[in-house]
């Protein structure tokens, strides 16, 4: 079992999107949870800075129009320079930040479940 404390459940399904909620375990109880899942598409969010070496380590969140975080990941340098999101149609904004102080800001809508015809690009300044 897991140990006492807060917890994110992260759940997807081909054809939905991905759904995040804190869950708190207690000690002796058991926890359960229900969660309807919405249909989603998925959306690349590619984050581009000047030089190779711009940033090591970027930290991402993306929260819908009513402030629920949608998404969250950290992307190193070991990885692409890109997330791929599974969302519901709806409108988001986004915020990265490197470890190199470098940032990003922008918001974004997804109109219908249509598959995406390029990346949504953020300039990291």
């Amino acid at each position: 079992g897991l140990a006492p404390g807060e917890y994110w459940l992260d759940l997807c399904a081909d054809g939905h999107a991905t759904e995040l909620m804190p869950v708190t375990i207690a000690s002796g109880e058991l926890t359960s949870a229900s969660v309807t899942l919405t249909p989603g598409v998925a959306r690349t969010l590619d984050f581009r800075a000047n030089g190779p070496r711009a940033w090591h380590d970027l930290e991402v969140s993306v929260r819908d129009a009513e402030g629920r975080v949608r998404a969250v990941d950290r992307l190193t340098r070991q990885t692409p320079e890109a997330l791929l999101v599974l969302l519901p149609v709806g409108s988001y904004t986004l915020e990265a930040r490197a470890d190199t102080g470098l940032t990003a800001h922008g918001a974004f809508m997804i109109d219908t479940l249509d598959v995406q015809d390029e990346a949504l690009v953020f300039p990291l300044r």
